[in-house]
């Protein structure tokens, strides 16, 4: 009875396969957007296509900058297609999806590196690629907001 209990609880966290935090930008899209239901939709399609785009971390070492290249390309087709511009929801969506990405990155780092999770045995050349990681990431979020 309480595996039941534990199941209806972890399934209430989503709507439709959409985290509860997509749905929550979406509504507060709808106000920021001038009460528009295309744009909470847009909303909800960026965030799924920027959680596809940051299973591009994966890719080790370079997996960041594949995440920011691609976003680049899309995003601007999708605010075409959508009609929405660049505010501050689409910049929450933008840094969550490259935190993923660098996390995404580091792990699969770490894998290649054949050091596993183990953040105390890591070599210091090992520490030169997670550096690097880290500073290219840095620098794109950066350039994203526009300081750079």
């Amino acid at each position: 009875m309480f595996d039941r209990k534990v199941k209806n609880i972890e399934s209430s966290k989503t709507i439709s396969g959409f985290s509860m935090f997509t749905i929550m930008l979406a509504i507060v899209a709808y106000f920021v957007y001038g009460k528009s239901i295309d744009a909470s939709l847009a909303i909800i399609i960026l965030s799924y296509i920027s959680g596809l785009i940051a299973l591009l971390g994966f890719i080790p070492v370079i997996g960041v900058i594949g995440t920011y290249v691609l976003w680049n390309i899309l995003f601007s087709k999708i605010m075409i297609l959508t009609g929405i511009t660049a505010t501050w929801i689409t910049t929450v969506i933008f840094s969550i999806m490259i935190l993923a990405s660098i996390l995404f990155t580091l792990i699969s780092t770490a894998i290649i590196l054949n050091k596993g999770f183990h953040i105390k045995e890591i070599r210091f050349t090992d520490r030169e690629v997670i550096i690097f990681v880290l500073g290219i990431s840095v620098i794109l979020i950066l350039k994203y907001i526009g300081i750079i």
